[in-house]
């Protein structure tokens, strides 16, 4: 048999201490903590994945294959043609055609 600070006696193996307030705080306040934890790694997972998806998502946008198409054209009198704004002029401005279409 033992005593403690009271004067009772207890026996050391039968003797079981009980929480304290400030015990049954700290440990309620460590559940939240762990809840906490968990809930952030869960969105650091999920913000990772999100992350890795766009990066594989641009990876294969950069590689599909891109069409290129050619156009051969032929002219009159050896003079270049310019497509401009959708339209074919011979590679003549409008300022340099008068009212008839030739040259000045």
């Amino acid at each position: 048999m033992e005593v403690n600070q009271d004067g009772k006696k207890y026996h050391a193996d039968t003797f079981i201490m009980q929480p304290t307030v400030e015990d049954k705080f700290a440990t309620e306040l460590l559940k939240e903590v762990k809840l906490s934890a968990k809930r952030w790694f869960r969105a650091f997972l999920v913000v990772l994945g999100l992350w890795f998806a766009t990066i594989g998502a641009f990876v294969w946008y950069i590689s599909l294959p891109v069409e290129v198409s050619e156009i051969e054209q032929q002219s009159d009198n050896n003079s270049n043609n310019y497509v401009v704004g959708g339209d074919m002029n011979g590679g003549l401005s409008e300022s340099n055609k008068n009212e008839e279409g030739n040259e000045e």
